[in-house]
């Protein structure tokens, strides 16, 4: 059988879902497959979700299910055997949502899946993509369905969000070159503590020759990573017992954690890879299937969630005749500059964690200790891993001149900022509104009306939302309000 589509979603994980729910919400037909059957709640590597990400879920309408299923964490905390090191306070986060949730992907799947479903859209499993072809009409993904029939989709775009081992990415032939950083082991435990972890902190235990990685999870277990060198013989694929993770934490110094019993267990190696670039004609390659590197900060997933929302509007502007092909290449352009920069960190980042030599690692522990207290590098520390360091300043669509000019104030390409007045905050006040949202600085004489008559032309891609301010002796008040309620006379002065 035959079906046609407008965009092809490959890959039913947290990226793959967020683009079909970001399609969706802006009324493009849009279907998404995947080749598992419904992952079972216990098996999930990744768990943290950063303040961008929640910042995402509140837009989407995921942010309540979100909260109430997860385990808010206030930051993270870094010791050696018992010894403190220091913590990392999401505190200073300049969003709403200063802290981050523990909650399994596995989990956050089951949201997006509902509210997917909410919008019309039902994920098809099993499905598996065996071959992709494509010219200048369209994409035909050819399919094996769950009952071993044939199938054909037709789309005019492609999104390749099916992970680490993309078949999609392999039937392209594109490149992911990289190197094998470190083994992993994963377990979600009842287990004993010498030092208890805090349960609003997640905890990194470093010794020599690897670290451990503790997080309580909502039902009151807890999550334990366990991260050594790659060529460490101890490293296995098969799924460990009890009694084998044992004998691992056991081997490190002053850890001081006895299992009572696991869940669930897993055994990897993680890999850094990048593709060299993210779109290939009608298909884009975003998550895992793009890109893959160090759990350290857990961005992996977060990284994916973004690079979803960057490409799915874009698509949704070009499939409705809105967009033009400068538009979908920005994707690239904005999106891959910030990979290849996380995974540069993440690897610089992991490899101290895992030195072996005893004089390394106590002058690194010794310069942690220095540092983490320090509100300068807690503040690029956060912001780093949660997303907020994100620019897109050299973006296709921002002349070069005002890349370098000096504002006040968030320059072109970075992240608008949240605000809030007499109560009010500016995202909730954009609600689901998925045009782009245009905010016009006016004085007591309202809007110009050429910029109304502008305005008024896009309201289809625009939604205009005017910040007056009165002055008097005593006091200077801001409001919002939505263009139609303002006036729209011939001002004394320019609209700032």
């Amino acid at each position: 059988m035959v079906f046609t589509t407008d965009v092809l979603v490959v890959g039913a994980g947290p990226t793959g879902l967020t683009t079909a729910i970001e399609l969706a919400r802006r009324g493009v037909r849009v279907a998404i497959l995947d080749k598992v059957p419904e992952r079972p709640y216990a098996e999930s590597r990744a768990e943290g979700v950063h303040a961008k990400t929640l910042e995402i879920f509140e837009r989407q309408g995921l942010l309540a299910p979100v909260l109430a299923h997860g385990r808010v964490l206030a930051g993270f905390a870094f010791r050696t055997g018992r010894r403190r090191l220091g913590e990392l306070s999401a505190a200073g986060l300049d969003t709403p949502h200063a802290y981050s949730v523990l909650l399994p992907q596995s989990e956050i799947e089951r949201i997006q899946i509902d509210r997917l479903r909410s919008l019309g859209i039902d994920v098809q499993r099993p499905v598996e993509v065996l071959d992709v072809r494509q010219d200048d009409e369209g994409v035909r993904a050819h399919l094996r369905m769950g009952d071993g029939t044939a199938s054909t989709i037709i789309s005019q775009y492609l999104v390749a969000a099916d992970g680490g081992h993309s078949s999609v990415r392999k039937a392209l032939g594109a490149d992911f070159a990289g190197e094998k950083l470190q083994g992993a082991y994963v377990m979600d435990a009842d287990a004993e503590f010498a030092v208890e972890p805090a349960a609003d902190r997640g905890t990194f235990i470093l010794s020599r020759g690897g670290f451990v990685v503790i997080g309580r999870r909502p039902d009151g277990t807890h999550r334990i990573a366990l991260s050594l060198p790659a060529r460490d013989r101890r490293i296995s694929r098969d799924r460990p017992t009890r009694e084998e993770l044992q004998r691992l934490l056991d081997g490190f110094p002053k850890v001081g954690i006895t299992l009572r019993a696991i869940s669930w267990s897993s055994a990897f190696f993680i890999s850094s890879r990048a593709v060299d670039r993210l779109r290939h004609g009608r298909v884009f390659l975003a998550g895992d299937a793009a890109h893959i590197h160090s759990p350290v900060g857990g961005q992996g997933m977060n990284t994916g969630i973004q690079d979803a929302v960057n490409l799915a509007w874009k698509l949704a502007l070009v499939v409705q005749g809105s967009g033009t092909e400068a538009l979908l290449e920005s994707y690239d352009s904005e999106r891959l500059p910030v990979i290849q920069r996380l995974i540069a960190s993440t690897s610089a980042s992991t490899k101290p964690l895992l030195w072996q030599h005893p004089v390394a690692t106590a002058v690194r522990n010794a310069v942690l200790q220095v540092l983490l207290p320090l509100p300068a590098v807690q503040a690029r520390l956060f912001d780093s891993f949660t997303g907020f360091t994100v620019r897109y300043r050299r973006g296709a669509f921002i002349p070069a001149a005002r890349r370098t000019a000096r504002r006040h104030g968030p320059a072109p390409g970075e992240i608008a900022p949240e605000a809030s007045r007499g109560g009010r905050r500016w995202y909730p006040l954009w609600g689901s509104d998925t045009r782009h949202q245009l905010l016009i600085f006016c004085d007591q004489d309202g809007v110009p009306e050429s910029v109304s008559t502008w305005v008024n032309r896009r309201a289809d891609l625009i939604r205009p939302l005017v910040v007056s301010a009165r002055q008097t002796q005593e006091t200077r008040t801001q409001s919002a309000t939505p263009l139609s309620r303002c006036a729209a006379a011939t001002p004394r002065h320019r609209a700032r």
